[in-house]
């Protein structure tokens, strides 16, 4: 293949051209290293803000609660009503469930028979204390029966204090 001395011309001037443009390639980095280093880089910046486009995006699949609440009961019972069903809106105070209240509405009444007993038992009790003072001031009972006095009177008084406990819970278990 014959070439035309034009071509050979250009082939030399690129070769030698070539040799000179990577010289400077090579000693280029060190030198824009240095005025990179020197000089501040300036950034642009720019504020985000809300636009008034909108756009409706659909999306398919389930959406679930973020926050979820686990309810049950303080005692055990018979559910007879559930005025809300598993997705519904509801409000604070607003009544989900509830038990049938025979069962509750007896304990509270065998609790308020109880505690009318230890009542009758305590009163009972305050009674013979006084009655075994006289009787100690008169010398006519033993210091050991007014220490049994006494203590049957402190103990009916728990008592009657337990059985006010017992009647308060289980009013507010019926409630």
């Amino acid at each position: 293949m014959k070439r035309s001395p034009v071509v050979i011309v250009l082939i030399a001037a690129l070769a030698v051209g070539g040799a000179a443009g990577l010289s400077t390639v090579l000693e280029a980095p060190a030198e824009e290293a240095a005025a990179v280093a020197a000089e501040p880089q300036r950034v642009r910046t720019a504020e985000v803000r809300p636009t008034e486009a909108t756009s409706n995006l659909r999306f398919a699949g389930t959406v679930r609660s973020a926050r979820r609440a686990r309810v049950g009961f303080s005692v055990a019972g018979r559910l007879v009503e559930r005025p809300v069903v598993v997705g519904d809106r509801v409000a604070a105070g607003q009544r989900l469930a509830r038990l049938e209240s025979d069962e509750l509405a007896n304990a509270a009444a065998a609790a308020e028979a109880a505690l009318g007993e230890a009542r009758a038992q305590a009163e009972q009790a305050e009674r013979e204390r006084r009655r075994v003072e006289r009787l100690a001031a008169a010398k006519a009972a033993t210091d050991e029966e007014l220490e049994r006095a006494a203590a049957t009177a402190e103990t009916a008084y728990d008592n009657l204090r337990r059985g006010e406990a017992h009647f308060q819970e289980a009013r507010r278990r019926a409630g």
